[in-house]
Parts: C-alpha cells; sequence; structure tokens
C-alpha cells in the first residue's frame, strides 16, 4: 500500500504535519498516533490528521481503527482523494470487495489521474469477472503514465482471461520493455508464447528469467514442463535437477522428476 501522508489539504498547522510524518519515516508509530491524536483535540475536523492517523494505524496492525480514521477523513472532506484510495485498499484485504471498488472510483472522481486508484480498481475488477471493465482501468493507468509495467502486467492478465492471446502478448512485452527484471511479466510472456506455438521464444525467456531469480520456482517447472512436453526429457530432468539444488527434497519437484523418468525408455 502506498503511504499517502503528506498529500491532501493541510487544514492542520503544516509543523503539526511535519513533526507526525517525521516520526512515522522513523518508524516511531505509537509517538506518531500519540502526537496525532493529540492534534485531532485541536483540529478535529481535519482530513488530513485523520488519513495520517489511518497510515499509523495500518503500520501498528491496526485494521479495523485504521477503517475508522479513514471513513472520519472522508466524512470531513469527501475530495480527500488518498483518504478514499486507502479505504479502498483496507476494505479489499478485509474481503469487503464492493465496498473497496467504490472508494476506488471515489477517489478516482475525486482526482481522475490517480493512477495506482485505476490500476487497484481494475485489479479488483478482474478479479469478479468484469474484464473489459479492467482493461479500461489498465487503458487509463498506462495512458497517465506510461511506464507503469504493473499495470500492463494485470492487463495482459486480464486478456489471457479472455481468451485474446494476441492482446496479452503485446501487453506482457510492454510490462518488460518497461522493467526487464520484472519476473512475473516475463513468465507470463513465456507461457503465452509457448501457448501460441513460440516455444523457443518461450525458453529463452525463461532461460533468463532464471539467470536474473534463481529462486523464481514457476520458472524452472515452466521450462522443464515445456521441454517435456517437446520431447526433450534429458533437458527437462536437468532443469528439475537444477530447481532440487536450491529446494532440496520438494515433494513436488520429485513428483515430476519421477514422471519424467516413467516417460523414458531407458530411465537411469
Amino acid at each position: 500500500m502506498a503511504a499517502d501522508l503528506g498529500e491532501g489539504i493541510l487544514d492542520a498547522d503544516n509543523t503539526d504535519i511535519e513533526i507526525i510524518v517525521g516520526m512515522y519515516r522513523q518508524r516511531k508509530f505509537a509517538d506518531a498516533l500519540q502526537e496525532t491524536n493529540s492534534r485531532l483535540k485541536v483540529h478535529p475536523d481535519s482530513s488530513q490528521l485523520y488519513n495520517i492517523q489511518g497510515m499509523i494505524n495500518i503500520a501498528l496492525k491496526q485494521d479495523d481503527e485504521a477503517i475508522l480514521s479513514f471513513n472520519n477523513a472522508v466524512k470531513r472532506d469527501a475530495s480527500h482523494a488518498s483518504a478514499h484510495y486507502n479505504l479502498g485498499v483496507l476494505l479489499r484485504r478485509k474481503g469487503r470487495f464492493k465496498e473497496s471498488v467504490e472508494s476506488y472510483k471515489k477517489a478516482i472522481h475525486t482526482n481522475p489521474s490517480y493512477v495506482q486508484a485505476h490500476n487497484n480498481l481494475g485489479t479488483l475488477l478482474k478479479d469478479q469477472g468484469k474484464y473489459k471493465e479492467a482493461i479500461d482501468c489498465f487503458k487509463k493507468a498506462v495512458k497517465l503514465k506510461p511506464n507503469h509495467y504493473t499495470a500492463y502486467y494485470n492487463m495482459g492478465l486480464t486478456y489471457l482471461n479472455l481468451s485474446d492471446n494476441k492482446e496479452a502478448t503485446s501487453a506482457f512485452k510492454k510490462a518488460v520493455d518497461i522493467q526487464p527484471n520484472h519476473t512475473l511479466s516475463s513468465n507470463s510472456l513465456a507461457e503465452v508464447l509457448h501457448l501460441t506455438g513460440k516455444t523457443n521464444e518461450a525458453i529463452e525467456i525463461l532461460k533468463k528469467i532464471i539467470k536474473i531469480k534463481p529462486d523464481f520456482d514457476k520458472a524452472y517447472f515452466n521450462l522443464a514442463n515445456i521441454y517435456n512436453s517437446t520431447g526433450k526429457l534429458i533437458d527437462s530432468i536437468g532443469v528439475f535437477k537444477d530447481l532440487l539444488k536450491i529446494r532440496p527434497n520438494h515433494p513436488e519437484v520429485l513428483n515430476q522428476l519421477g514422471v519424467v523418468f516413467l516417460e523414458m525408455d531407458d530411465p537411469e
């Protein structure tokens, strides 16, 4: 979650805000909360202080109190976009998805350029099966921030749900172009390339992922399974053995190895 401290209307004394934010950034959360509560007695209508109080409560793992804080913030200032956004994040965490959607929409209504709100709303809509609406959200996010690789990644996943491999490939490629080390995007790109018959490209991408992030299990499984599906059983075994070096006695790896050995005419 992005800490939106410092955004919004500073309806309390700026010095008060700076002191509290300083405590927050130094991870002195209890002191920051005490100071915020003290300032709220002087400025009971400060939406900014309530938003900060919510962020501190999150840091203290007091989500219910944080929800109350953010609700207090938007009651005092319905145009406080970051408070609506923060409320949306927490409501989603609590499984209150419908309310979360509404909070993100209010954040966007107040601030149409709120990139992360567009992205988060899109992921919620995707999870609810509202794929076309979700894609619209991701498109708005990347229009506002063209280097938002996470939005492109989420867009790719959504296109996959629509069985649109061409658009999914395009979205994943854009994500990887922006952030080559984003292994989730690279792995998803490899998966869709394999699905569309571009197996050699997929293999090269997966090899690169393993080189960049040797502990990314899914890339090993995908690479080994591609080798297996194309009859390269020795290569498949080699990949699983490499994974066992970092994941000794991994039950799924051992099981897959056993399956590949059984497929060989003369297993060693």
